[in-house]
């Protein structure tokens, strides 16, 4: 599999009773990239997430994370192998602290003997205290760590996607997909994401993708984008050589 992605699609469909919701779909996500996926509604875009973090099988093609077949793989598969992701509504446990919901996903990078939770050996206080303080460093990165006693319910919904977003983060994936992470956020807020991305991309090597209504956001923090129609690429490439092109000109303004 030398050359490959970190993500790497081949000719990957999938049909729901009939109806081709994505077909011969080939991307590829490279590291220390940042992937645009857009398209209307209904263009396939959240299938596509689907697919690549191990919710749907394809109907066919190949999927590969680091070089290895994922396709048919669990989710949780998908996750240990370095891909994680957002959704377009926040699941955050609102009734846990700030802190306690990154706390969560940072501590199921490494798992406790059921003999050292029960009887809170000296490594198990050990590491309780390294995963607290990772959680609280993650959140220092999106200036979330003022609020780490605040229950997560209780956060401004923009920053509730901020949370999640940190929560992605902190399970360690090399690749992080994005669903509308701008969603209910003002411009301000956009401005403050494009900045915050792009800096841990930048200093941590990472991937990420995303489903992206914003315009600017996607034209303004993409290296690369790939536009669906239908379920079917009409259009890849950096963002001037998309704005460009009459096909998705077509898409978006009929």
């Amino acid at each position: 599999m030398e050359g490959r992605g970190l993500i790497q699609t081949e000719n990957v469909s999938i049909s729901f009773g009939g109806i081709h919701a994505v077909s011969d779909l080939n991307m590829g996500v490279c590291q220390g990239q940042i992937v645009g996926i857009m398209g209307p509604n209904g263009a396939g875009k959240t299938t596509v997430f689907n697919l690549l973090t191990g919710v749907y099988a394809p109907t066919s093609g190949k999927i590969y994370v680091n070089g290895i077949g994922m396709e048919g793989k669990s989710m949780d598969q998908f996750v240990k192998a370095g891909v994680a992701r957002t959704f377009q509504n926040i699941r955050l446990f609102g009734n846990m602290t700030v802190l306690e919901n990154v706390m969560v996903s940072v501590a199921n990078k490494g798992r406790i003997s059921l003999k050292n939770s029960l009887f809170k050996t000296e490594y198990y206080i050990r590491r309780q205290n390294e995963v607290k303080n990772e959680a609280f460093e993650l959140l220092k990165l999106f200036d979330l760590h003022a609020k780490a006693q605040v229950l997560a319910g209780e956060l401004p919904y923009g920053q509730q996607r901020q949370l999640e977003i940190v929560r992605a983060f902190a399970t360690g994936a090399k690749v992080i997909l994005l669903d509308e992470p701008a969603a209910g956020m003002n411009p301000t807020e956009i401005m403050k994401l494009k900045c915050d991305l792009r800096q841990l991309v930048d200093r941590m090597g990472l991937s990420l993708v995303l489903i992206e209504h914003h315009m600017d956001l996607v034209m303004g923090l993409c290296d690369y984008i790939y536009v669906l129609d239908f379920g079917k690429v009409i259009c890849q490439g950096t963002p001037r050589e998309v704005q460009r092109n009459p096909k998705v000109i077509s898409a978006y303004l009929g």
